[in-house]
Order: C-alpha cells, then sequence, then structure tokens
C-alpha cells in the first residue's frame, strides 16, 4: 500500500524537524524554539534520544522526524504557533474544542507559562453568551482564577437549564476529568430551583386563596330575611389572582416556562415585574362579597415575597473559586488570590423583610436538597 500523503503546514520555514501529529498533519518546526520553551521536548529532542533515532546532526536541509500518535492535530498546530511566535497565524477565537485541546497539549508538554500570554488573550474575547464548559475547563487547566470565576458565573447564570444539563452530562457521561460537570449542575440546579422555584411556589399560594376555605357569607339584595346567607368564594380574591397571573403572563414570568430559561432572563423579568394596584380598579377598598375578611394577602405576603426571591436572585452565591477547588478538601483553605465572598452555603438565608412564604420555601428546599 502506498504511503498516504499528509498536508503539510509550514510553521517555520527554516524548521529542522518535521512532526507528524496523529497521522493527520505533518508540521516542519525550528526544533531550537520547542527545546527551548517546553522541558518536555527537550527532554524527547536530547542528544540520547536523537542518537537511537540517528537524528544527531538534524538540519533544514535534513530534517528530523519525530511522530506523536496521541495528540490532537489541530491541537499541536496551534501549540506550535504560539511556541514559535507566530500569533498573527491564530484564530481570533479557536473553538471551543480547539481551545481546551491546546489548553491540554500546553500542559501535557509542560509549556504553559510561554502559552499564556496568547491563551489568556482568547479568554478575553470568549462572549458572555458564548462562555462553553471548554472554556471553562482550558482556564482550571492554566491556574487562571479570575477567568475560571467568570466563566462559571456565565455559565450557571446565561445558559438555559435544558443546555446545561445536556452538557454536564455529556461531561460526566466521559468521565468529568476535572469534576466540573457534577459542581456546575449542583450549582444551577440548587440556584434556579430557588428562583424559578419560588415564583411556582408563590403562584401555588396564590392559587390557593380561590379554595373553599376562603368562603365568606355572600350579600344578596334578594334573599329572604329569615335566611342565613350561603358561603361562597371570595370575589376580591378571585379577580386578584386572575389579575396577577395575567400580569406574569404578560411578562413570560410564567412558572413553566421559568424551569428552562436561563437565570438572568429570569432575574432580568422579575426586576422588571411591575406590582399590581392595591386594592384592585372597582374595589375601592370595599369588598362586598366578603365584609369580614379585612387581610390583603397580596399586600402583605405576595409582593414582599417576590420582592424578595428578586433580591436573592441578586445575591446568589454562584461564583467558583479555583483556589477552592484545587485545595485538599475541595473547599475553602483561607487563602484565595481573587478575595471572593467566600459562603457555605449556595442557599442564601431570607432578607429581614422576606415574608412567612419565603422562609417555608427555604426551608423546604433546605430539608430537599441538604447543607449545600
Amino acid at each position: 500500500m502506498p504511503p498516504v500523503d499528509l498536508p503539510k503546514v509550514e510553521i517555520a520555514t527554516d524548521g529542522d524537524l518535521i512532526i507528524t501529529v496523529n497521522s493527520q498533519i505533518e508540521l516542519l518546526v525550528q526544533s531550537q524554539f520547542l527545546t527551548t520553551l517546553s522541558p518536555a521536548f527537550r527532554a524527547m529532542l536530547g542528544s540520547e534520544w536523537l542518537r537511537g533515532q540517528s537524528l544527531l546532526f538534524i538540519s533544514a536541509a535534513i530534517p528530523g522526524r519525530l511522530n506523536l500518535p496521541d495528540d490532537e492535530a489541530e491541537a499541536m498546530k496551534l501549540l506550535f504557533l504560539v511556541l514559535h511566535n507566530q500569533n498573527d497565524r491564530l484564530p481570533f477565537l479557536p473553538t471551543p474544542k480547539n481551545f481546551l485541546d491546546l489548553a491540554k497539549a500546553a500542559q501535557k508538554y509542560e509549556c504553559i507559562p510561554a502559552t499564556r500570554t496568547a491563551l489568556t488573550l482568547c479568554c478575553t474575547r470568549v462572549p458572555r453568551t458564548g462562555t462553553e464548559y471548554e472554556h471553562l475547563a482550558a482556564t482550571y487547566i492554566l491556574d487562571e482564577p479570575l477567568r475560571f470565576e467568570l466563566f462559571s458565573r456565565n455559565i450557571v447564570l446565561r445558559r438555559d437549564s435544558i443546555y446545561i444539563r445536556q452538557m454536564c452530562k455529556k461531561v460526566i457521561d466521559s468521565g468529568d476529568e476535572f469534576g466540573l460537570g457534577a459542581i456546575l449542575l449542583s450549582r444551577h440546579q440548587v440556584a434556579h430551583k430557588l428562583i424559578a422555584g419560588g415564583i411556582s411556589y408563590m403562584v401555588e399560594e396564590m392559587v390557593k386563596l380561590t379554595g373553599s376555605h376562603h368562603d365568606y357569607p355572600i350579600v344578596d339584595n334578594f334573599q329572604l330575611a329569615d335566611q342565613d346567607p350561603p358561603p361562597g368564594p371570595c370575589r376580591y380574591y378571585q379577580d386578584a389572582v386572575s389579575y396577577h397571573l395575567r400580569l406574569l403572563t404578560d411578562i413570560r414570568l410564567w412558572p413553566e416556562g421559568c424551569r428552562t430559561e436561563s437565570l438572568t432572563t429570569v432575574r432580568r423579568r422579575l426586576k422588571v415585574r411591575k406590582a399590581a394596584p392595591n386594592p384592585l380598579p372597582g374595589y375601592h377598598g370595599g369588598r362586598l362579597c366578603c365584609e369580614v375578611h379585612h387581610d390583603n394577602w397580596f399586600e402583605r405576603h405576595y409582593e414582599p415575597g417576590m420582592k424578595a426571591l428578586h433580591k436573592m436572585g441578586q445575591d446568589l452565591n454562584i461564583k467558583m473559586c479555583l483556589d477552592c477547588l484545587k485545595s485538599p478538601s475541595g473547599l475553602y483553605n483561607g487563602w484565595c488570590r481573587i478575595g471572593l465572598n467566600h459562603r457555605r452555603k449556595i442557599i442564601p438565608d431570607p432578607p429581614a423583610s422576606a415574608t412567612s412564604e419565603i422562609r417555608d420555601y427555604l426551608a423546604q428546599m433546605r430539608q430537599e436538597l441538604g447543607d449545600i
């Protein structure tokens, strides 16, 4: 079978070494750059290794050959471009897979210091809404705590639930090399359940107001004098529930939708949510259907509860600290480079103004999810 002609890429025009990567591509490089910037290549291309391969006197006229069967072709091409200071030939932003493979290659060949500037520049070009798991894993390898914290926040806040579940399942099924998939999934589930689940909880509490336990004597002008007024539902609460549900649907702050939307979207809709007038139009302080009922649940519970959910959403503890994750215990060890506010629990304490409904909901979450 005749030999296969592989694509050839000149990294250095005067290169003295041809590197075949994974039987996919041949890269012409300058061995001096590799041995200077990479201890791993320095060992591989040392005099003892070259003597054994009969390549002691390699040159541009008679280049030597080196086979790297276990590496990714595109990642090694990018790595050699960086090591040869050919940064103008790099893509503006590598694909997420190539970016992670490049970081792994830099770690494998012990040349992260030589590639840090180029890789950090790529990190600054990652869009907030386009942050992927591969970007987060690459910053873990590169030991970039500030970018790691930023990327983890972008993923948890700006990605919808379906995407995160699929992404984390894929990472976990493939071995979860750095343990980041499970942590991302856990943080997103808790944060999303706190906000989206809290909205569902408040809506359920609101709908309960239309139940039979809110039946009151109904005033009927045509009722016989010797008859007691029959019980009936509170007309004010029936109208109020319909009014508030309509307000929520108008801004798409609906429980079912909140379960799939990104946390950023849900928090934004909570922020623009407008409180209904109290009392509702047409009632003007009087509720003829049930004069004995003086407690306005919407004023005393619903509005403060939704405001508390919005505040907790803004204060969510979703940042991931690289130094804490890399500590022996995996927890805060008292010293971190970026001064995060290290809180032991993801589930926050309720604001001082939080209603009993919100406090009950947080207690229910802690009982269900444990001490996270």
